[in-house]
């Protein structure tokens, strides 16, 4: 850029900054500290007062990718990440950004975009990748002003500058720019002053504004501290305590489950993504964030987990049904927080669930040639074609790979999926070594102890193999510690360096190998890999062999629905094979019915027709699960054990992340359990919702032990084992003064939102002052409403019978029904709660539910 162009687009002092020299500091603008020096591998651990960690990251270009591994990054290069600035069409926001002193988009896109950019191109070492880089990186630096902030001026909201200054530290670990320490000094001194500070935290709630702050501000706090290990000035450490103390208190949400109760909580791209302030925590405190940390990861598991590593959520949290999805950005960001906190707790299991996300979920939403992507990746998902599905945050094309699927965060955000796992997969030990934290082809370049330099190199096509092979080189013979990650999921793990076998090698740890290592020296870790099921949602299993987990191939018929240029097109896929299938098999003993077939290991092992590993299963058609009123996705599987009179067949199941289209979680075949004659909840229990399945919004247990629902759209919850024909059914509601709320009987072919079912639905509603009974075949009809006063907030309890086609309904006089009605049209089914409000308003609630055969 000319000099007179710089100047007129940047102005004034700003632009005076980046044409000035480098050792000049403008005036009003604090002085750097005195550099901390770094230690003697050339890498900085955390200075005092903060927690030393047992494993520290090394500078971006450390570690080389190779073998498969290295082609998802060339995919990435010539495919979405290396166009991303050419898809006008596709990603508006990086062209004529403000970031570069454009008038452009001034928001989140660049940063995110950046964030992977810069990894993908100094991993890479791509010349062409590096030119995109400092064409962003130089007007970025060049826009501080005298006060430090930084930026765009139509846009101070504080979450795209959390990234920008993570960008610029990779950036500077990678190149050495002699600018960016001092910019981020000057930049945080800024925010040192309280009111800027409170400002960040304060405010209207808007789109990425202060609400976000708080949920987010992790990130900050992160290149906070990476600012002062190197520099050593100890007004950052008070920043970071004061940011940490303004945040959304997860721990306290987490202990209570309490994301549900603010929108922002329960968002499921914050979830993820603030997990990596336990590991902050520890670091700031000394001690205050692991049990908090593992406590969270077990309890969203449990309450939003589908056995992929990560919550459900589209876009908040909402239950585990294998038909929610997750959002590309939420793969991503937990990827990124497993992989800070891995460092900092030395936990093996983390190193096990970033293998889970990277080998299954990140190729899962991502095309074979990265050229497009999916803004959701549900575990059960057979058809990929334009349509809502009922979600709190419900896009048409959310399913459908396109260079920009879904609402436009995730195209900018999937480029650090790859990237960072390669650039974390090593890291230096505290005592001079080096960790092998996740594994892959790669080859890591660091010094160990006195600075002795040391290549190994990773030959394996793991997670499609079971040997891994380390070949170290280095110049002449050095002691130094070298450690393994032993997945837990393995039962037999061996290990052998140079020639002898490695003692005490225990699942589920590191194992650590001390010894002077001569130049030519191996290690071979050997990681057999058997077939496992894991049981979950309504009896259904899913199958898993090693890190990867197996879907059913479904064969896809392609279509375009929207051309683009030079490939980047947005597709819809439809089966042209079955998919509704049972599984034959026992639980306990899977092998026995499931096969392993392998093949050559080819460049890229994520496409179904050429993937080297895949199962072979025996299975039964459901003809009675079949798609969605939608016609887009499936219904439930049915609950397990099911019978089919179906023929065996033979199936084929392929790597999770190796197809758009996928079955994963399968009802099982056997004798089914006889229907139960009763039910009832009181919500007294932590782990209720292991009786429920969420269709829409959230449901959560407040401290009064009431389930409470926080939607944007219609909702219910339905007890999916517990159907019943003539039935007494009790309950308590609480009305809000919004909307109605009641019990759904009957039922059955269950959607997401309000309506999407078949069955009946008797409800009260004390907004109007009516009580009333209806039904639902995918939409709602009235049957009969009558005026009945309530108050709102003020508990009635109510009652359901029903035989034959009569249906009586009581509220608060159990004496006498507030109405009836006679029909006839569904006579059998599941029970469930129903809250219809528009909004995030303050709603019903509803305890001791309980229901019997008549």
């Amino acid at each position: 850029m000319k000099r007179r162009e710089f100047l007129r687009r940047f102005g004034g002092i700003a632009a005076a900054a980046y044409l000035l020299p480098s050792n000049l500091v403008l005036r009003g603008q604090p002085t750097p500290s005195s550099a901390a020096t770094p230690d003697g591998r050339g890498l900085f651990p955390n200075l005092d007062p903060l927690q030393s960690t047992p494993y520290i990251a090394l500078p971006l270009g450390s570690i080389r990718a190779s073998g498969w591994l290295l082609k998802q990054l060339e995919l990435q290069r010539d495919g979405l990440t290396g166009h991303a600035e050419e898809l006008t069409e596709w990603l508006p926001g990086l062209q004529d950004s403000a970031w570069t002193g454009g008038t452009g988009e001034a928001g989140e896109k660049a940063p995110y975009y950046l964030k992977g950019l810069v990894s993908l191109a100094y991993l890479l070492g791509d010349a062409g990748l590096k030119a995109k880089v400092k064409r962003w990186i130089d007007p970025i630096l060049a826009s501080q002003q005298p006060d430090g902030y930084f930026g765009p001026e139509k846009n101070r909201t504080w979450w795209p500058h959390m990234l920008v200054a993570h960008v610029l530290r990779d950036y500077q670990e990678a190149t050495g720019d002699s600018r960016v320490i001092p910019f981020l000094q000057n930049y945080y001194a800024y925010l040192s002053h309280p009111e800027k500070l409170t400002v960040c935290f304060a405010g209207n709630p808007h789109a990425h504004g202060p609400d976000w702050t708080k949920a987010r501000a992790a990130d900050e706090i992160e290149t906070i501290l990476w600012l002062y290990n190197r520099t050593g000035d100890q007004k950052l450490l008070t920043l970071a305590t004061n940011i940490r103390d303004q945040m959304y208190d997860w721990t306290a949400v987490a202990a209570g489950d309490r994301f549900l109760t603010e929108e922002v909580l329960s968002h499921n791209v914050n979830v993820p993504q603030t997990l990596k302030r336990y590991g902050l925590t520890e670091v700031l405190t000394k001690g205050a964030g692991r049990d908090a940390f593992f406590a969270a990861e077990a309890a969203l598991e449990d309450e939003y987990g589908a056995g992929l590593g990560i919550t459900l959520g589209t876009e908040h949290l909402a239950g585990r049904s294998p038909n929610q999805g997750v959002e590309t950005c939420s793969t991503v960001e937990k990827m990124l927080s497993l992989e800070t906190n891995l460092r900092v707790f030395g936990e093996a299991s983390l190193g096990d669930t970033l293998e889970r996300l990277a080998f299954n979920l990140l190729p899962a939403c991502l095309s074979d040639d990265i050229h497009q992507h999916v803004y959701y990746t549900r575990p059960n998902h057979p058809s990929a074609r334009l349509g809502g599905s009922g979600y709190w945050e419900d896009y048409p094309n959310g399913f459908v790979p396109s260079p920009q699927s879904g609402y436009p965060c995730c195209c900018f955000n999937l480029h650090m999926g790859w990237p960072k796992y390669v650039q974390h997969a090593w890291a230096a030990t505290a005592d001079g070594g080096l960790a092998a934290l996740a594994y892959g082809p790669s080859c890591v370049s660091a010094q160990v102890k006195d600075g002795v330099p040391v290549t190994i190199a990773q030959e394996t096509n793991y997670p499609f193999g079971e040997t891994i092979r380390l070949k170290i080189k280095l110049a002449s013979p050095t002691q130094f510690p070298l450690e393994l990650r032993v997945p837990a999921w393995c039962e037999t793990p061996q290990i052998v360096a140079a020639g002898k076998p490695v003692a005490n090698v225990q699942p589920g740890s590191f194992v650590r190998i001390d010894r002077t290592w001569a130049p030519g020296d191996e290690v071979v870790a050997t990681f057999p890999m058997k077939i496992r099921t894991r049981e979950n949602y309504l009896g259904a299993v899913m199958v898993e062999r090693g890190p990867l987990i197996y879907s059913l191939q479904i064969g896809a018929e392609k279509s375009i629905s929207k051309k683009g240029q030079n490939g980047f097109d947005e597709i819809e896929l439809s089966p042209t094979t079955p998919w509704n299938y049972a599984l034959a098999v026992d639980p306990a003993h899977p092998d026995a019915s499931i096969s392993v077939q392998t093949s050559a290991m080819p460049d890229n092992p994520f496409v179904a027709a050429t993937t080297p590993v895949r199962l072979q299963a025996k299975g039964r058609r459901v003809p009675e699960w079949t798609f969605a009123r939608n016609g887009i996705m499936a219904d439930e599987p049915p609950v397990s054990p099911i019978v089919s009179s179906e023929p065996d067949e033979t199936l084929k199941l392929v790597p999770f992340g190796a197809q758009f289209l996928r079955m994963t979680w399968f009802p099982c075949l056997g004798t089914p359990v006889a229907p139960a004659t009763s039910f009832s909840d009181d919500f007294s229990k932590p782990t209720w919702y292991r009786n429920w399945a969420v269709y829409g919004a959230g449901w959560y247990r407040d401290t009064d032990n009431s389930l409470v629902c926080r939607p944007q759209k219609p909702a219910k919850i339905v007890a999916l084992g517990a159907a019943f024909t003539d039935l007494v059914y009790d309950a308590e509601i609480i009305p809000s003064d919004k909307g109605d709320a009641g019990l759904i009987f009957r039922a059955s072919r269950f959607g997401f939102g309000g309506d999407d079912y078949n069955g009946y639905y008797a409800c009260i509603n004390a907004e109007k002052g009516i009580v009333a009974i209806g039904k639902c075949n995918g939409k709602w009809t009235k049957l009969k409403i009558t005026a009945l006063p309530l108050t709102p907030n003020q508990s009635y309890s109510v009652r359901i019978k029903a035989s034959g086609p009569k249906i009586s309904f009581y509220v608060a006089d159990m004496s006498k029904p507030a109405l009836e009605v006679e029909d006839s049209e569904h006579v059998s089914g599941a029970i469930g709660l129903r809250h219809y409000v528009v909004g995030w308003y303050e709603t019903a609630r509803f305890k001791n539910i309980s229901a019997r055969s008549a």
